[in-house]
């Protein structure tokens, strides 16, 4: 299996590529006892397939701590084993093209070359679904979602500048007019307002018109308050 990478170490970019190419001679590492390793292939795809309890989630969890990855989940001692002794196992990769192995111990940490390689599966989707942590990898569908929720915070946020540059082109009403109820029903007015609402709040009966031409003509004397 083959990643592709850069490495910004030393404030140095290098370029490459990291090949995981066996892991074997296992020894007090869950239940896995191997007679030969487990060989990842040339191509850039491997597909391990077994029953229940042959040990595939035993390697995935070997491949994490060697990659350091977080949640890697815990690596139990072989209880069926006779050998007390340390947990170990034999890392065979390539960096570029060169040839490297390791005779990795548990207690060692991760490799590392292999530092940079990220490993998903389903207890990783579910850590970091289900806490707040930093996504080095997403699957295409993830991705999609995560993108589409940016681009929406994006429009909404020009929607809102767009609106606060907008200008009123409402009448003015005087503030001591500003506590009643038409004010505010005036004040909220918008492209939800109904047009049968709008006619019934601005229905101009004869009443009206008479209080209108009433309080004109008292205007126009020279003493109104009298």
């Amino acid at each position: 299996m083959a990643f592709n990478f850069v490495n910004n170490d030393d404030s140095t970019t290098i370029q490459g590529q990291v090949r995981l190419c066996s892991i074997g001679n296992i020894e007090g590492i869950n239940a896995l006892n191997p007679k030969i390793p487990l060989d990842f292939g040339k191509s850039n795809l491997a597909i391990i397939y077994g029953a229940n309890g042959s040990g595939k989630s035993g390697y995935v969890r070997i491949i994490k701590h060697i990659c350091g990855v977080k949640n890697p989940g815990k690596l139990h001692p072989n209880i069926f084993s006779s050998i007390n002794g340390v947990r170990k196992c034999k890392i065979v990769y390539e960096v570029n093209g060169s040839h490297l192995e390791n005779e990795w111990i548990v207690e060692a940490g991760p490799i590392k070359q292999l530092r940079i390689v990220d490993v998903f599966d389903s207890s990783t989707a579910r850590f970091y679904v289900n806490g707040e942590n930093e996504v080095t990898y997403e699957p295409p569908i993830l991705s999609f979602f995560s993108e589409l929720t940016r681009i929406c915070e994006h429009v909404a946020k020009s929607i809102e500048t767009s609106q606060e540059k907008l200008v009123s082109k409402k009448p003015h009403i005087p503030s001591e007019y500003f506590h009643t109820t038409s004010y505010k029903w005036y004040d909220n007015i918008s492209t939800d307002t109904k047009n049968d609402e709008v006619e019934s709040r601005c229905a101009w009966t004869s009443l009206d018109e008479e209080s209108m031409n009433g309080l004109t003509i008292r205007l126009m004397e020279q003493n109104p308050a009298e």
